[in-house]
C-alpha cells in the first residue's frame, strides 16, 4: 500500500517538475529575445515576471529531486519485500532431513 503512493507520488512529482522547467524554459527564452544583453543595459531593469523565473526553476528542480528520492524509496521497498519473500520459503524436507519419506 506504502509502496503504491510513494510510486504515485513519485511520478506526479516528476511529471509536474518536468513539465514546471519545461514551461519555464520558454519563459526563460521569452525574456532573453525581449532584452538586451549584459552589456547593453545602461539603466534598464529587468521585469519582475523574467526575474521570478529563478524561483520556478528552482522548485522544478526540488520537486524532480523529491520524485527521484521517492521512487528510489518506493523500489528498494519493492526489492526488499521480494528479497524477504525468498527467505520465508520454507524448504522441502528431502531424505536426509530425518523425516521419513
Amino acid at each position: 500500500m506504502i509502496r503504491g503512493f510513494f510510486v504515485v507520488v513519485g511520478t506526479f512529482c516528476i511529471g509536474f517538475s518536468i513539465w514546471l522547467i519545461a514551461e519555464q524554459n520558454v519563459h526563460n527564452r521569452a525574456c532573453d529575445a525581449a532584452h538586451p544583453t549584459l552589456g547593453q543595459l545602461t539603466g534598464q531593469g529587468m521585469s519582475s515576471e523574467c526575474l521570478n523565473i529563478v524561483w520556478y526553476y528552482f522548485c522544478g528542480f526540488a520537486l524532480l529531486a523529491f520524485g527521484l528520492i521517492a521512487m528510489i524509496t518506493a523500489i528498494s521497498m519493492m526489492r526488499k519485500q521480494r528479497r524477504g519473500h525468498r527467505t520465508r520459503e520454507i524448504p522441502k524436507p528431502g531424505p536426509f532431513d530425518g523425516h521419513p519419506s
